[in-house]
């Protein structure tokens, strides 16, 4: 579980715009989410992935998700939850040919709880929710892990 976990959250967190097609989508990328995910879930992220696309297509961001740390919160037969600790980095291309540049964003830290099913003998993520620490009411993704 713990290893499907760093396996999600890095496809989830990791793509550019070497991965858009023709009309502004990025199949391959929905493809190696979809391949780790209920299909409950795959029904909640195929409403959200269009968002990613868009800042793909039109602001050229390229995003690359790190996993510090996993452990397993519960687990039995059929399901588990598990907290990973890591942060994003994006980068964008400013200006055009020769002068272009890579612009590098500071890292945003995430921590998530992601939840786990067996199905059909396979573990699958069925849902993931950004943690807030108690010092910090309301903190989410970018809370300081």
């Amino acid at each position: 579980v713990m290893s499907l976990t760093d396996q999600f959250v890095k496809r989830l967190g990791t793509y550019s715009p070497d991965l858009l097609d023709e009309s502004g989508q990025m199949p391959d990328y929905r493809e190696q989410v979809r391949e780790v995910i209920t299909p409950k879930f795959a029904a909640d992220f195929d409403k959200e992935v269009a968002t990613a696309e868009q800042l793909v297509a039109q602001g050229g961001i390229t995003r690359t998700a790190d996993v510090f740390a996993t452990a397993v919160s519960s687990v039995d037969d059929d399901s588990a939850r598990v907290l990973v600790a890591g942060a994003f980095t994006d980068s964008y291309q400013q200006g055009e040919g020769k002068q272009a540049r890579t612009v590098d964003q500071e890292p945003l830290p995430f921590r998530f709880t992601v939840d786990l099913v067996m199905i059909e003998g396979e573990w699958l993520v069925d849902d993931f929710t950004p943690v807030s620490s108690p010092d910090e009411p309301g903190a989410s993704e970018g809370s300081t892990p």
